[in-house]
């Protein structure tokens, strides 16, 4: 019978190796912490990451004791949200180290002030496609390797909850329940970090979830007196007035978000939406014509951006 030892130094050799392949797009996040503030449906905290973690770092300073306390957790226990430094950071799960990798699994998955968000949007071209040829297929390779790892360390050491392992992921939480845990969660933190812009957005995306609006465009208002240049702030607010059937006000957001920032490529795109369902034909055109200047890619990013520029040359 192979000790916990034997797999921690399987899933180090496995790092190391991961490290090399991601190295040729890897940057320094700097101070952002975007990633660390929602980690609800990242699975960070598998069985063999929280005993890894546990091993390195000691149980008297472990945050995650079980995968049960790892499984919907919104907002990571290891980041210090003052000095914005990851405590695990040597030991830190497979997601983290996929970074940023990661972000290219979704449309708009970019958070505006990501350092790769100017290489991403200046290359007109994938991360992915920033990696030397077979890389990819290397990592995925890994990511893989270190999921049937964590499968046999479960099969060894704790055999009689694999099933139970198997039904939590078969059957998430319920929306308004993970919603409402992570409300108290983020405020709990709020309270220690009052000018956190981080925590705040994030209470302000739940409280929209939970069709509060109000509440979500008073705590976007609070973000927006301490920088009056937050544009994600602003495209929520966008957004919740789109919703609210205020098209004008979500127009106007919109339009000062591409003032302060021109290479919001998901502003221009909003733009047009907006102004097409505003009947602006004229304008609608102007700013999806202007995403596409900006980044080609976008007419693969935005599925129905040829649609839509096609209703608004009829």
């Amino acid at each position: 019978m192979m000790d916990e030892k034997y797999y921690f130094d399987k899933l180090d050799t496995l790092h190391n190796e991961l490290n090399n392949y991601i190295f040729p797009v890897s940057r320094d996040c700097g101070a952002c912490i975007n990633c660390c503030i929602n980690i609800s449906e990242s699975h960070l905290f598998i069985p063999l990451y929280i005993d890894y973690i546990n091993y390195n770092r000691g149980d008297e300073h472990s945050s995650v004791k079980t995968w049960e306390d790892g499984i919907e957790i919104p907002l990571c226990p290891y980041i210090d949200l003052t000095d914005k430094k990851c405590a695990i950071y040597k030991w830190r799960p497979l997601a983290c180290r996929l970074y940023p990798m990661m972000l290219e699994r979704s449309e708009n998955s970019m958070y505006y002030r990501c350092v790769f968000y100017d290489l991403y949007e200046k290359d007109y071209s994938d991360l992915e496609s920033l990696l030397p040829a077979g890389y990819k297929n290397k990592i995925n390779r890994i990511v893989r390797e270190i999921s049937k790892l964590n499968i046999q360390y479960l099969k060894e050491f704790d055999r009689r909850r694999i099933e139970d392992y198997k039904k939590i992921y078969e059957n998430p939480v319920p929306k308004k329940e993970r919603l409402l845990n992570a409300l108290c969660i983020y405020r709990e933190a709020l309270n220690k970090h009052s000018q956190s812009i981080c925590l705040q957005t994030q209470i302000a995306k739940i409280y929209m979830e939970l069709k509060d609006y109000k509440s979500a465009l008073n705590m976007l208002e609070n973000i927006l007196e301490t920088d009056k240049k937050e544009c994600i702030a602003k495209i929520l607010k966008a957004k919740i007035y789109l919703i609210l059937n205020r098209t004008s006000d979500s127009i106007s957001e919109i339009k000062e978000v591409i003032k302060i920032n021109k290479s919001i490529t998901q502003a221009y795109y909003m733009l047009g939406v907006l102004c097409l369902l505003d009947e602006k034909y004229e304008e609608s055109s102007e700013a999806f014509q202007l995403l596409v200047n900006i980044n080609p890619l976008a007419r693969y990013r935005y599925k129905d951006l040829i649609k839509f520029i096609g209703l608004c040359n009829h």
